[in-house]
């Protein structure tokens, strides 16, 4: 089954896993979340952007604020969200 992608109001494309997990964690704000995680992916230097995106979700914990922080932080290092959302808390 192929996967389905979706452009905001912007033109900017976002797949359905992070459209479905904005929706689930952000609820009536999702349109405003989409719009904020599109700002990662646009760049050459971005890489794995489904999965950052994906990333960048679950730490932002459904406040815009925490990901717009998140988003700031894939584009410098995209590891390092990576790296906080899928290792265990020590």
């Amino acid at each position: 089954m192929a996967r389905r992608r979706t452009a905001d109001e912007c033109g900017a494309v976002v797949d359905d896993g992070a459209e479905d997990t904005a929706q689930r964690i952000f609820g009536q704000q999702a349109g405003e979340a989409l719009s904020v995680l599109a700002g990662y992916g646009q760049r050459d230097h971005h890489r794995e952007i489904e999965r950052v995106r994906v990333a960048v979700l679950k730490l932002s914990k459904g406040a815009l604020e925490r990901l717009r922080y998140f988003v700031d932080a894939a584009d410098k290092d995209y590891r390092d969200v990576l790296w906080w959302a899928e290792e265990p808390e020590s």
